[in-house]
């Protein structure tokens, strides 16, 4: 990230010094080159770099400051964003940053990388929780999503072959009961005109009962309490027991949407959520999930670990070059992670990792508690913002 130039050289014969600029003349054009390339575009770490260009001056000369992003190994770097993404719940978004696809890039990479595959898999085993908790909701495409998703890459996945096992059993039922809900409809409305309509209404509420207990809130579409009240409510939305079964059923989806939120499936949350509120039953419970499912989201956003390079800078300190490393001709680099503060501050700066356990670390650190970043903004609000970086110091 920064380069100091320091160190007092001694004065060469004219071979050595002839030698010493056919060197220089080498280091510019694989310098060039990299400028040019940049092999370290694709890499999704963030890497500052701290040279070092010597200079025949004084001991007292000036730090020179040059910023360079040059990943030391792609596949190494990809494993770690990978996950860090995983730790921090970002499975399939946001695509550039997400645990599968930072996987499955280092899968197309290198095929046979252990630590890449068994990162996939572990992705491929939260997304089939999720695919059966779709399944259970009745959200049949998103199954089929996750399903294609992991049987594409992992083909072997048992738990992913076994949801779509389950999935297709759930096509046909839907199949099924579509098929068999004209029918159903005809011969309600004939059921309803011969019978005594408290009666129907009873056995509808007993039938309510029935899915309540099985925990078939939404589906079976015929079969689930969702279902039995919309019937209820048709036939007369007054009705004692009508009110107490839209209740239950309210309560029973509240419940549903709490638990999806501490689970962090956000997906699920939002549709437990949305049943809830079209029974008309609380609007200010409803509001209150969906205030706690807002925190969890900006919650979860903060604890995201975002690459320093990703966000908006307002001032970045270079870091000083040590000059005990400088004088021994030490090089090393240091993996920083921090808070942004809603001031654009940093905070809670720590060391994760380092080359060296003697040099660097002090001075990356120092640097970074300097820097200064515009606050991220999220659903509206300002957050705190996790974050990391690599500071490197390098000699040129």
């Amino acid at each position: 990230m920064s380069d100091i130039s320091a160190g007092t050289k001694p004065k060469k014969d004219s071979t050595d010094l002839l030698l010493w600029l056919g060197g220089l003349v080498i280091a510019g054009v694989g310098a060039s080159w990299l400028v040019v390339t940049q092999p370290w575009s694709s890499g999704p770490a963030s890497v500052t770099t701290v040279s070092r260009v010597p200079q025949r001056t004084s001991t007292s000369s000036q730090p020179a400051v040059e910023q360079v992003s040059e990943p030391e190994s792609v596949l190494e770097d990809s494993i770690r964003v990978a996950r860090l993404a995983f730790e921090a719940g970002m499975l399939l978004e946001p695509e550039e940053y997400s645990a599968w696809s930072l996987y499955g890039q280092v899968l197309e990479d290198e095929p046979g990388h252990a630590a890449a595959r068994q990162g996939l898999g572990s992705v491929a085993d939260v997304l089939v929780e999720r695919g059966a908790s779709a399944l259970e909701q009745g959200r049949l495409e998103d199954v089929r999503s996750v399903v294609d998703r992991i049987l594409g890459t992992l083909p072997e996945h048992g738990d992913a072959q076994r949801l779509a096992t389950d999935l297709d059993a759930a096509l046909s039922i839907a199949a099924e009961a579509e098929a068999a809900a004209v029918a159903e409809a005809a011969a309600a409305a004939e059921a309803v005109a011969a019978e005594d309509a408290m009666d129907r209404l009873l056995d509808l509420r007993a039938s309510f009962e029935t899915a309540i207990a099985d925990n078939h809130l939404l589906t079976p579409a015929q079969e689930s309490a969702k279902h039995y009240v919309e019937l209820m409510t048709t036939m007369n939305p007054d009705d004692e027991s009508t009110l107490e079964a839209r209740q239950l059923l309210f309560d029973s989806l509240v419940e549903r949407a709490t638990v999806a939120i501490g689970s962090q499936d956000v997906q699920a949350a939002q549709i437990w959520i949305e049943e809830a509120d079209t029974l008309d039953v609380d609007a200010a419970r409803v509001s209150a999930v969906n205030a706690a499912l807002t925190a969890h989201l900006i919650e979860m956003e903060s604890l995201k670990r975002m690459p320093a390079s990703s966000l908006e800078t307002i001032e970045l300190v270079a870091a000083e070059y040590p000059m005990r490393a400088a004088t021994r001709g030490i090089e090393g680099w240091v993996d920083i992670e921090f808070v942004v503060t809603l001031d654009g501050a940093t905070r809670d700066v720590i060391v994760t990792e380092a080359s060296h356990d003697s040099y660097f670390q002090r001075e990356a650190v120092d640097a970074v508690e300097a820097w200064r970043f515009e606050p991220r903004v999220f659903m509206g609000q300002s957050i705190e913002q996790h974050a990391y970086t690599r500071v490197r110091f390098a000699l040129q």
